[in-house]
Formats: structure tokens, sequence, C-alpha cells
């Protein structure tokens, strides 16, 4: 608002009402300056209806993979994830592909995270999370694999249709488990190298942003894909198994997909408390003038 001082003088005074929601949208802003990317997709079903996951929010998906209740949290040294309210789940499913969704045409590495839970009872249930093109989901394209061996599940990493599968992990079978997982184009061992999609890195359970060692695979003898990963899909092999999952995010780069989940260091609220003094001090000294 304008106060009068003298004839030739208006002096600025901010209203009390503004200045008040701009300090506290202030540390919204410092996060912003941190920059994260926007990821490709992003899936938390809390916006869905507990009900068939096919038709909502651009899914298309077998009547077996529905929407439920209650979503999937995570805690791990600097990863933390709340579920939210809902989560995605099948039961007894064999079907490929059980459900899928589109996002942007890539032509470079593509990154992808989510949350599972899972319950096995026998040994012939296989289930996949991948990303791949629209014209090839039944085997090609990158595959997260977790199959049941006896009372453990076993996490690898899987290529196409000449099965080139990495080692695997054991995990305990009904716990709500981290997967991180990248598709990129490198027969040498580097990221984004010219040529097919023909490696997947996968972590399980990370605790940081530095991921540690990749669970990882290399497709030398099939068909790669050459370009266009414009889909997110899952497959279900075997009736044995339960699984949830939830949180899922699609993106380039690995910030897209595991930053926003970290917990800040020290260091980090330190600067963000002072960009925030500093926009402060900046609003008082325009409304002295």
């Amino acid at each position: 608002m304008l106060t009068y001082t003298n004839p030739l003088v208006f002096r600025h005074v901010p209203n009390p009402a503004c200045m008040k929601k701009l300090i506290t949208a202030l540390p919204l802003l410092a996060f912003a300056t941190l920059g994260f990317s926007a990821p490709l997709l992003v899936e938390n079903f809390d916006s869905l209806n507990i009900a068939d996951l096919n038709g909502q929010n651009g899914w298309t998906a077998n009547a077996a993979l529905d929407v439920a209740s209650g979503g999937l949290s995570y805690s791990n040294g600097a990863i933390s994830i709340a579920g939210g309210d809902k989560h995605a789940t099948w039961s007894g499913a064999d079907v490929q592909p059980l459900g899928f969704k589109a996002f942007a045409s890539q032509s470079g590495e593509v990154w992808f995270s989510l949350t599972i839970n899972v319950t096995a009872t026998d040994t012939s249930s296989r289930f996949w999370f991948y990303v791949s093109n629209d014209a090839d989901l039944g085997d090609a394209g990158v595959v997260g694999q977790i199959n049941n061996n006896s009372t453990a599940l076993a996490a690898g990493s899987r290529i196409g249709s000449s099965q080139a599968i990495s080692g695997n992990s054991s995990l305990n079978a009904g716990n709500t488990l981290f997967i991180v997982g990248r598709f990129s184009q490198s027969q040498t061992g580097g990221t984004a190298a010219v040529g097919d999609y023909d490696k997947m890195e996968m972590w399980v359970n990370p605790d940081s942003t530095t991921l540690g060692v990749a669970s990882a695979a290399i497709n030398t003898t099939g068909t790669g894909i050459t370009s266009g990963i414009d889909t997110f899909a899952l497959t279900a092999l075997g009736t044995g198994s339960t699984v949830l999952w939830d949180n899922l995010r699609v993106g380039t780069t690995q910030a897209d997909v595991l930053d926003v989940y970290t917990i800040p260091e020290p260091s980090s609220y330190a600067a963000l408390g002072g960009l925030a003094a500093m926009s402060l001090a900046a609003l008082r000294r325009r409304a002295t003038r």
C-alpha cells in the first residue's frame, strides 16, 4: 500500500499479510534453487480410485492389477520415502505384459525407481519391472528381475530375449524394498555409448545417492532397442506371488528418481537457511526505503 509523507514523496510499505505469505514460501523457494529436473513419469497412486488400475491416469493394465489402500514406505540411511495413502498390487497373475504406461520418447539413458513388497510361495514365480519401447513389450528392453528361491527373493538384472542375467542378491520376502534401475547404450561398460540399448544396472535397497556397486547385465548376443524408450511396463510369470508396488519414478538422471527421497545434509540445511535469511533481509531493506 502507499502512504502519504509529503506532497512530493510516496513511500512503499509492504502489506503485512503479503510479507507473511512470502516469508512462509522462502524455504520452498530455497529448495527450488537446488534444481531437480522434471521426471518423465511419477506415480504414487494416491489420486487414483481403489479399483482396477486399467484406464486410470493413462495406465493400460490387466484386471489382476489393482489400486489398494496403504502406501509403501522405505527408510535406509539418507533415503526416506513416505508411502502415501495407496499402492498398486497383484496376486497370482501370469500376464505378459501385466500393465504399462507411456512417457516422452527418449534416446539417452533412462532411470527408474520404485518400492515393492513381495510374498512368494513357490520357486516358479517371476516378475519384472522395466522400461522399453511401446512396440516391444513382450521380452525386449530392460528388465529388473526378482524371482523366488526357496524362502528368499533373488534380485538381479536382465536384458530382453538374450536372457542376459546378472548376479543375484538374496533378500527377505515380505519386506518393502527400494529398487533403482538404469537402462543405457553401452557394450563397453560406459554410460550412453552409441549403439543399441544393451545394459541394465540395478541397485536394491540403496542408502545414499552414491548407490554403490550395481547388479548389471549386458546383452551381447540378442537384438537390442536402438532408440525410442517410451514405456514403463511390468510382467508376471507364474501364479505363486503377491506383489505390492508404489512410488514409481522414471527420468533421465539419477536425481530424477532418487535425490527427491534423500535427507539433506546439515550443510544443505545451513545453505537453505542462509538463502532464506538473505531474502528476508533484502525484503526488510526494501521496506525501509
